[in-house]
């Protein structure tokens, strides 16, 4: 049996962004700052949001909304292309450097349902323990070599509330919105 708080995956998908010949076309290589190597240390931001749903079905979630938000976020991310690549180090490098690549870099979308209490987690009857929220975070997959700047995990709930986990380095958004943004 599985447990209250059970997570199903349905499907896990890659978005790139957007094609746009005068922004994505290039190849994109960032060298962090001193500062950003200092927050390298930390681990990855976690925010998790809730949206309800009105007037919704999973038929027209998984027909009409889901797909709205892949294109969505496509066309976001048109504006903020480093964070589709990723945190890479080189073997010949003593840093590491920021890499995007237009044809093989893209984010990671997890789309999942789940039959948790999310009256308890979005309610107002006091503090709750991250640890509540863990099943909710997607996989944040990085290798000794390689690690992305962002992923994604949108969650349907049986209660047609729908949530969104974000997972980024956040310093690393923080100065993209103020550089790119």
């Amino acid at each position: 049996m599985a447990s209250p708080n059970s997570v199903k995956i349905l499907d896990i998908c890659e978005v790139a962004a957007a094609y746009d010949s005068t922004k994505s076309a290039t190849e994109t290589i960032l060298s962090p700052t001193f500062f950003e190597l200092t927050y390298l240390r930390f681990p990855p931001s976690e925010c998790l949001c809730f949206f309800k749903l009105t007037d919704s079905n999973p038929t027209f979630f998984h027909s009409v909304i889901f797909p709205n938000l892949k294109k969505s976020l496509s066309h976001a991310l048109l504006d903020f292309l480093p964070i589709v690549g990723s945190l890479t180090w080189p073997p010949e490098s003593s840093r590491p450097i920021f890499v995007y690549h237009p044809k093989n870099d893209s984010v990671s979308v997890t789309l999942a349902e789940c039959n948790g209490d999310f009256d308890r987690l979005i309610g107002n009857n006091g503090i709750h323990e991250a640890v509540e929220s863990h099943p909710y975070a997607p996989q944040f997959v990085a290798t000794e070599t390689r690690s992305p700047l962002l992923v994604l995990q949108v969650i349907i709930l049986y209660s047609f509330l729908l949530s969104i986990f974000i997972m980024d380095e956040l310093w690393m958004t923080r100065g993209f919105e103020k550089n790119y943004g």
